[in-house]
């Protein structure tokens, strides 16, 4: 019954892996907003351009789904748009070269800064998570000159800063090793994480928006809806999970018998 249970779990984790390559860069997906994941609230002052606001905000990582898949952990990367309502529409699967193109005007600098900040947040704990996403809020409202000094989240400070002095003390040690890794040390992604870029309609021809680059796509980015960066496995991860845990298995089995 042992051995059934430890491949019935193998099965199950192999169609985890169709999910995750639905989300294939280029390709459009349907996102569905299930709500914050462990209810975190962080005091933030937010005079960007579309939604003025001071006070406390719940923090990453939120839970969404993309085309009926499972949930996925996944942290937004602007502070001024909104996660819900609606809390379903399309985004485009995109790379951090993406995102520098689509979302940031092609500043290339300010996207591999939101790269590097979204491959600290899955390890982190609960706390710190929330700072890496006032850390990426940071970077989209105010890295505007490519200097240490535009990144600062002290009262004040750009159209973005933290409330909190404490809390605003550990984001700014977030963003300077973000910094110093990306700006002094040219640290670049290698295997990338999805992002997922809201868009208002698409289509194949220039009334459905604005091609980019040489895809066939053309779309329109919506800025109203939280871009989100997902954490989604390599397929290759899961498949190993599940034969690493049947290997455990079969040696607990080995010296019990």
């Amino acid at each position: 019954m042992g051995l059934f249970a430890a491949l019935l779990f193998l099965a199950v984790l192999v169609p985890a892996v169709g999910n995750a390559e639905t989300l294939s860069p280029g390709t459009i997906v349907d996102v569905h907003y299930n709500g914050v994941g462990v209810p975190y609230t962080i005091g933030v002052h937010d005079s960007g351009p579309m939604n003025p606001y001071q006070g406390l905000v719940y923090a990453d990582p939120y839970s969404i789904s993309a085309n009926g898949g499972p949930a996925i952990l996944a942290m937004c990367f602007n502070a001024d748009a909104r996660v819900a309502p609606p809390t379903d529409w399309k985004a485009l699967a995109a790379t951090v070269n993406d995102v520098a193109q689509y979302y940031y005007g092609g500043d290339a600098q300010k996207a591999r800064m939101i790269a590097y900040l979204n491959s600290v947040w899955p390890t982190a704990d609960r706390a710190t998570q929330a700072f890496v996403g006032a850390a990426m809020w940071e970077v989209t409202a105010d890295f505007v000159d490519f200097t240490l000094s535009s990144l600062n989240v002290a009262s004040g400070n750009g159209a973005f800063w933290l409330l909190d002095p404490a809390a605003g003390a550990a984001t700014q040690g977030i963003l300077n090793n973000a910094y110093d890794q990306v700006v002094n040390h040219s640290w670049s992604p290698g295997t990338e994480s999805i992002y997922l870029l809201p868009i208002s309609k698409s289509g194949t021809t220039s009334a459905s928006g604005v091609q980019y680059g040489t895809t066939p796509l053309f779309f329109t980015v919506d800025d109203t809806i939280q871009p989100f960066a997902t954490n989604v496995p390599e397929p290759g991860t899961l498949s190993l999970l599940g034969v690493g845990l049947l290997g455990c298995w079969l040696a607990r089995r080995r010296k019990t018998s």
